[in-house]
């Protein structure tokens, strides 16, 4: 009788995310929090977004979080039986102003309300209240990397 041999009847499970690989399909160390969030923009809502490029997320409490993606940002809700679903997002192209920091732990991203008027656009946004001044600031600084490298019109 073998020792070790798997039965190919059996389910493996993995025991971490898949890896991560950046815009520039540069190998890097393994990186659980890029991994896990890759992960999670795939599940989210069923892979609705999963052909958007993950770049950084962040959660505001335990059950929501704000990702950072190469077009925009989504703000993700975990529900009770572990589903993902997008509560908001903007596109880059939404925002009206640079995003902002205030308070030292809410960040404010200003972007066009999305009203089907013929006249105007009403300036719209959200506050994200993170749990540390640290998260606030990590996160502007993502979207400030992201928006930085977009290509200008």
């Amino acid at each position: 009788m073998c020792l070790g041999v798997a039965d190919s009847s059996e389910d493996v499970i993995s025991l971490r995310p898949p890896r991560f690989f950046g815009e520039d399909g540069v190998i890097r160390p393994y990186r659980l929090r890029d991994g896990t969030g890759s992960q999670m923009l795939q599940k989210i809502e069923n892979g609705r977004f999963a052909k958007f490029r993950y770049i950084a997320h962040a959660m505001v409490n335990s059950t929501d979080l704000l990702m950072v993606t190469k077009s925009g940002v989504l703000f993700v809700t975990k529900g009770t039986f572990g589903q993902l679903t997008c509560e908001w997002q903007y596109t880059y192209d939404e925002f009206t102003k640079e995003p902002f920091i205030v308070d030292g732990r809410r960040l404010r991203i200003e972007a066009k309300e999305r009203v089907k008027s013929v006249f105007h656009a009403k300036e719209f946004g959200k506050i994200i209240n993170f749990k540390t001044p640290e998260d606030a600031k990590w996160i502007l600084s993502k979207l400030e990397e992201v928006r930085e490298n977009q290509p200008k019109l």
